[in-house]
């Protein structure tokens, strides 16, 4: 006999919750785990320390600007699969622009789009 909950069974649940938890753990370790050495990495490509904040900054205002807009789209289209999908290779893809970049707006750009990554975060917990 086993126990079901709604139409998931225990041990569905259970992975589902695992399967969860390993995406947030990746998702998170992808957005934060070159932050620690990011703004001295940055200050080796730009000479100016101002540009190194204009640089970091980026990660905060682009997830801003489309936190919303992306939860609205993932509420009006009802998928939310696609979202994150896309949201982790953007992550991965701004990462690699920040590391093979040599100029501040590649730069500028990689920082960009790993706070888009991060904009998408609001499909999975909402």
């Amino acid at each position: 006999m086993q126990n079901t909950t709604g139409t998931w069974s225990v041990t569905n649940r259970k992975a589902a919750i695992g399967l969860y938890a390993l995406a947030v753990f990746f998702f998170w370790g992808s957005q934060y785990i070159y932050l620690p050495t990011l703004p001295t990495y940055l200050q080796s490509k730009v000479i100016d320390l101002s540009w190194v904040g204009f640089v970091l900054s980026m990660y905060g205002l682009w997830q801003a600007l489309v936190r919303i807009p992306l939860g609205i789209a993932a509420d009006w289209w009802g998928r939310r699969k696609p979202f994150l999908i896309v949201g982790l290779a953007l992550g991965a893809w701004g990462a690699w622009i920040l590391g093979t970049s040599n100029d501040l707006i590649g730069l500028t750009l990689g920082r960009a789009i790993t706070g888009v990554s991060t904009g998408v975060w609001v499909v999975l917990v909402v």
